[in-house]
């Protein structure tokens, strides 16, 4: 009795192990490997796995729009499968059944279900919103089920990217001042099975600026004391909408603010009799508001209301108005209009007057015409600088 219950038991034990072996074989045979997204359209999505190992085997793939709501879509005779009439930026879950029947009634094995998903809607909306001396700030409309965005430069025949955002906003950044580019967005969405779906075609987003470099340089290009008319021009700025011109008295009071869409500027009637300081920026216009560059330096210029000459005993005597702002006035003198131009003396600021007898180390002589120039300065930090403009004029010695 003890030794039919001793084989009992070990054929009970043999049973149970060779249970356990092939439970555990059928198992890990019953799985479908290798399962993954391969393509996408606004309607369709392409999936593909590793063959399973048996011969004679009939695969169908499921899909829905969770893991616990699959039905049978489509009988798939290759290990890929094109799984049309979808929704544009749907996302699916997918699986693929093995079977051993051409009706596929008998399965024999699954794949684990992964996510998918069809192209998005395209981006629209695009547009520039600021913009720094080195970046630019664009916006879009958002899209429905998009999980970020790729933004891109188009440079030399190429679509190069240039950022990413999980918004519907963006700024590119690493630019130079006054840059001009065009730029396109497209809209990204990323599975959990880790494939990118994107918009099928770009948002453009033309003439994207920078904000303008800073004007080289600005100054009084014409000067018209009979009827006092002042012209202005400075160094023209690429890629910008116009300029900024501003016109201050010597304590820093603003006496002209003007936008210009030229690089240039008449100012009538002039102010004499005081020193004026002028500076200049360039501008980009986004939506209706400007964004400005850096300003230019200031160039600083000054008129004499009135200044006299005269001359008696081979002397020339010269008078003026004082100069509101001027820091002093230095005195030249030459025998030709054009040239040859000796310093006298540089005098204070409260001086109105001086009297010339020499020309260089040589007195000046009887009958012979001589030419005046005066300088006006101001200070600016602890330096003096000269005005733009001068006084001159000329005058026969008695």
């Amino acid at each position: 009795m003890k030794k039919t219950w001793k084989v009992l038991l070990m054929v009970f034990a043999v049973a149970f192990g060779v249970m356990l072996f092939n439970g555990t074989s059928s198992k890990a045979a019953a799985t479908i490997t290798g399962l993954k997204q391969t393509k996408a359209t606004s309607s369709s999505v392409t999936v593909q796995w590793q063959p399973y190992m048996a011969t004679n085997v009939y695969y169908a793939t499921y899909i829905g729009t969770s893991a616990a709501s699959l039905t049978r879509k489509d009988s798939a005779y290759e290990t890929d499968n094109y799984i049309s009439g979808l929704t544009e930026g749907g996302v699916y879950y997918v699986q693929v059944r093995a079977y051993s029947d051409s009706s596929r009634t008998k399965q024999i094995a699954a794949s684990n279900t992964i996510q998918v998903a069809t192209e998005l809607a395209d981006v629209t909306g695009g547009a520039q919103i600021s913009a720094t001396a080195n970046t630019v700030t664009l916006r879009w409309n958002p899209v429905s089920g998009a999980t970020g965005y790729y933004v891109y430069r188009y440079i030399n025949g190429n679509y190069i990217q240039v950022a990413a955002s999980k918004t519907n906003s963006c700024t590119v950044s690493g630019l130079a001042p006054s840059t001009l580019a065009n730029f396109y967005v497209l809209a990204a969405r990323t599975t959990t099975a880790k494939f990118t779906v994107t918009s099928d075609y770009y948002e453009g987003i033309y003439s994207v600026a920078t904000t303008p470099a800073k004007p080289a340089s600005v100054g009084m290009t014409n000067w018209y004391d009979s009827i006092n008319v002042a012209y202005f021009g400075w160094n023209s700025v690429n890629n910008c909408s116009g300029y900024q011109i501003q016109i201050q008295d010597y304590k820093g009071k603003t006496l002209l603010n003007k936008f210009e869409s030229y690089y240039s500027l008449r100012v009538s009637p002039f102010w004499k009799g005081k020193f004026t300081k002028t500076r200049v920026r360039a501008y980009i216009t986004i939506g209706n508001k400007k964004f400005f560059g850096p300003w230019s330096s200031y160039s600083y210029n000054a008129s004499n209301k009135k200044i006299k000459i005269s001359s008696k005993s081979k002397k020339i005597t010269i008078k003026w108005k004082k100069i509101s702002g001027a820091a002093g006035y230095t005195i030249y003198i030459s025998k030709k209009s054009g040239s040859g131009y000796k310093k006298v003396k540089t005098l204070s600021k409260k001086k109105t007057s001086i009297t010339i007898k020499k020309y260089g180390k040589k007195k000046l002589k009887k009958g012979k015409t001589y030419y005046i120039r005066m300088k006006y300065l101001i200070k600016v930090g602890k330096k003096k600088v000269a005005s733009g403009l001068r006084g001159q004029g000329s005058i026969s010695v008695h």
